[in-house]
């Protein structure tokens, strides 16, 4: 048993408890402990297995060298053992750490592209916003051009709205993602995600985005804002 899960239920070498796998409960002594979670807080031998829980089969074997065998060497040596089963992938432990690795970075790429959709359509609802936004205050953006704000101050002014809707929403997307990824992170801590990585980097650059976004996205409000007739929107109702 895990260290970790012996202490949570305070158990202790030599005790017997109560389990049950696949359905069936039996008592089994706890003989030892592991540090390594990353299979399983439980290990139990393969007799055990196969007399309680006849449903599941093993889906990986782990080898370990004898000294002086590369893993090169090694991986030889069990691919020409395993020939009858086809089926049956050899790696290294450096071969498994990679092809893990692009499998979650082949979620990262669907989520950079989930993302790119939502800027996509913050740009929209930006744009929209900031339309119906200079329509409703059409007679004020007047009363300012009256008093002496040109053309260029007006357009400035609605493409600083928009950065500031746009950052504004990145940062409070980037606030509850982080606390959503601490939340599964420490939900899987069992499964071998025990640290927490924040790439400040990227989620600066993803806010500076967000303002961008905001701006292209007021680009047609700000023409409209700044070209206004003075008279009529003074007049507008």
């Amino acid at each position: 048993v895990n260290p970790e899960t012996m202490e949570e239920h305070g158990w202790v070498v030599g005790e017997v408890i109560e389990a049950s796998m696949g359905g069936k409960a039996f008592s089994i002594e706890v003989v030892g402990t592991f540090e390594d979670a990353t299979f399983g807080r439980f290990m139990v031998s393969q007799e055990t297995f196969t007399t309680y829980d006849t449903q599941q089969t093993a889906n990986i074997g782990l080898v370990k060298l004898a000294d002086g065998i590369t893993p090169e060497e090694g991986q030889a040596f069990v691919e020409a053992a395993l020939t009858d089963f086809p089926v049956a992938d050899v790696s290294t432990a450096s071969q498994a750490i990679s092809t893990a690795e692009a499998q979650v970075d082949q979620i990262v790429t669907l989520f950079y592209g989930l993302l790119g959709l939502a800027l996509l359509i913050a740009m929209i609802g930006i744009a929209n916003t900031l339309t119906l936004s200079v329509s409703e205050r059409t007679r004020e953006i007047g009363l300012l051009r009256a008093v002496g704000m040109g053309r260029a101050k007006t357009s400035a002014m609605i493409r600083w709205e928009a950065a500031i809707i746009g950052i504004f929403g990145s940062v409070l997307g980037v606030i509850v993602g982080t606390g959503l990824g601490w939340a599964i992170v420490t939900s899987l801590d069992d499964a071998g995600l025990s640290s927490l990585s924040l790439p400040w980097a990227q989620l600066g650059l993803w806010v500076v985005l967000g303002g961008l976004v905001g701006v292209v996205a007021s680009l047609r409000p700000a023409h409209k804002a700044a070209h206004l007739n003075v008279l009529d929107a003074i007049s507008h109702q």
